[in-house]
């Protein structure tokens, strides 16, 4: 029984050791990028809505870290959906995009009312 508890705490340290040894995912910092600039540009819209709306946004980014917007689905709110296209359309993120540039990302956001 002490073998087994011993073998458990010895396999527990290194699999947190491990853990923090491998520091911060470079793409995990780079979706709160992403997500930040997302809501600071969509952020107090002033749209009329008569029901929660979720809008996916389909976009990539180019070479210089900006968001390219190919698609914004949000049903039937034609309206909602060029604001964000516009709204978001070349935002810069200031990621070094060597890893994530031309990928496509997709992001759900939901407007409240």
């Amino acid at each position: 029984m002490k073998k087994l508890v011993l073998t458990l705490v010895i396999v527990l340290s290194f699999s947190i050791t491990n853990t923090f040894a491998k520091g911060v995912d470079p793409v995990d910092v780079a979706k709160l990028k992403i997500s930040k600039v997302v809501k600071e540009v969509l952020t107090g819209h002033k749209f009329e809505l008569s029901k929660d709306v979720l809008a996916r946004i389909t976009f990539t980014l180019n070479e210089r870290g900006e968001i390219v917007v190919l698609k914004v689905n949000c049903g039937e709110n034609t309206e909602l959906e060029s604001y964000i296209s516009n709204a978001l359309n070349f935002k810069s993120t200031k990621i070094d995009n060597t890893i994530y540039k031309y990928k496509l990302y997709t992001i759900p956001v939901l407007f409240k009312l």
